[in-house]
């Protein structure tokens, strides 16, 4: 199999280990071959470098899936980062895990299946990073042609106006009508550029581009969006400041389309030497197990934005209770995931 197998009694003593698994952790082979049979939760993180995916954090040993299916969980997709000698890059997998029974039904110890997705993680960190430098060259099209040619229109209406001054009251106000359109289609297509490409981010900062976020669907959409940050760092990490931008910016969209909410509150602070940032709304909540299932577009777009990033997201929601998005990026002291020097790239190619 090209998957790692790991499977242990209830005691945590490893029955079978393929190999596989002793190739993605050369630790663990090396504990086998030694003789020592038997597990020792509290360090094995620790041992055997297993990592939360902000690649900073040792993964809790009471949340390690071998340690949740010994107590009878089941495991789906459980990101693990393992840093090891001849991987100095790191490892990224993704883990699966079953309880196992015997004859009678009681349980007899657990299996895991561990898969090497660092080569995915690295071609949708390309991915991403095409679809930011795609935006950015249609923002930048759309504000150097339409942009401008909207502006020109204005003006030579304008002009017309003052060239017209014996047209009648009503010619005029149609011009003056004509011109708040255009006026406002010029805002429109602003704004659009602004979807695309977040070019404040470069020119105002993330707390700064956060705030005019929230003012603009406060005076676009109607929705009430209050913005707060802490102390936040004034030098931020590219790909850490886009994702916390984009994953704002996608939520308040589903709470605009979806929440039927009227406040909405945005936190930004620092956290652990990154950043965290929080969004609540009032709306009418949903079952988030379900959503999950059903893979809503929004939620997995953030959810793979956030993971390439080298972060976590968690959403609380509950029917008629609002929901609560809580995302964890890495700061500039915090490692970030090779993949994402590729948005750097892929951004200088389309300047």
């Amino acid at each position: 199999m090209g998957e790692g197998v790991i499977v242990c009694d209830q005691t945590g003593k490893p029955l079978l280990v393929n190999p596989a698994a002793m190739r993605l952790n050369s630790g663990l082979a090396a504990a086998l071959r030694g003789g020592n049979r038997r597990l020792e939760w509290g360090s094995v993180s620790e041992q055997f470098g297993l990592f939360l995916p902000d690649k900073v954090t040792l993964y809790p040993s009471d949340q390690l899936p071998l340690s949740r299916v010994l107590r009878g969980e089941v495991v789906d997709n459980q990101e693990i980062f393992i840093r090891v000698p001849e991987a100095p890059e790191g490892i990224w997998t993704t883990v699966t895990g079953r309880p196992l029974q015997d004859d009678s039904g009681s349980a007899a110890g657990g299996v895991v299946v561990i898969r090497d997705t660092t080569a995915q993680n690295f071609a949708q960190g390309a991915l991403l990073a095409g679809q930011e430098a795609e935006g950015q060259r249609i923002a930048r099209e759309l504000h150097d042609s339409v942009s401008q040619d909207i502006c020109c229109l204005i003006l030579d209406m304008a002009k017309l106006q003052r060239e017209l001054p014996g047209a009648s009251k009503d010619v005029f106000n149609r011009l003056d009508s004509q011109k708040e359109k255009l006026m406002g289609l010029a805002e429109a297509v602003d704004s659009v550029c602004h979807q695309l490409h977040p070019s404040v981010l470069e020119r105002i900062g993330l707390n700064q581009a956060m705030e005019q976020l929230c003012d603009d669907f406060t005076r676009r959409k109607g929705l009430d969006t209050w913005f707060t940050h802490g102390d936040t760092p004034a030098s931020l990490p590219v790909a850490s400041a886009l994702c916390l931008y984009r994953v704002a910016q996608e939520s308040l969209r589903n709470i605009v389309r979806h929440a039927e909410a009227t406040h909405a509150t945005v936190v930004l602070s620092a956290a652990r030497g990154g950043l965290h940032l929080s969004i609540k709304d009032d709306g009418v909540g949903f079952d988030s197990k379900t959503a999950d299932a059903k893979g809503r577009l929004g939620l997995v777009s953030m959810r793979e934005r956030v993971r390439l990033a080298g972060g976590w997201l968690t959403i609380q929601s509950e029917p008629g209770q609002g929901t609560r998005i809580d995302v964890r990026v890495p700061g500039l002291d915090e490692p970030l995931r090779p993949e994402l020097s590729d948005i750097r790239l892929a951004a200088l190619a389309a300047s």
